[in-house]
């Protein structure tokens, strides 16, 4: 019976190991890029970023909201200094539906809309 039961949590903990060793190499990919609005000249004009960037870093880490932190301080010191969302990031794992939304926002730009297409890429660190 003592084997029994230490033969199953031997199992137990081996699974266990083994799905966390598996869960902590997997990691996912999310698209990002800048998509806020921003006071220019005392008109409001949306700025998006001109290419998605790929972060791998859990979306609930401390690394993943210095992301935002950062985006942020970087609009202001290079777009404007008045930002009308807290969120100045935007996220989705599907690249091709990042990229689409990029397109539209520079095809109204390019129409003379109220876009500004910026350069800007980061890395979780």
């Amino acid at each position: 019976m003592a084997f029994r039961i230490r033969t199953s949590l031997f199992f137990a903990f081996f699974l266990l190991v083994s799905f966390l060793g598996y869960a902590q190499d997997e990691q996912e990919t999310w698209y990002m890029w800048i998509d806020t609005y921003v006071e220019i000249d005392g008109e409001d004009y949306r700025v998006v970023s001109a290419e998605p960037f790929v972060v791998t870093c859990c979306v609930r880490s401390p690394k993943y909201r210095k992301l935002g932190r950062n985006a942020q301080k970087w609009i202001k010191e290079n777009v404007s200094k008045t930002i009308k969302s807290d969120v100045v990031l935007r996220n989705i794992q599907d690249q091709s539906l990042a990229e689409t939304i990029i397109t539209q926002a520079k095809n109204k730009a390019d129409n003379g809309g109220k876009v500004k297409i910026v350069e800007y890429s980061a890395k979780c660190e």
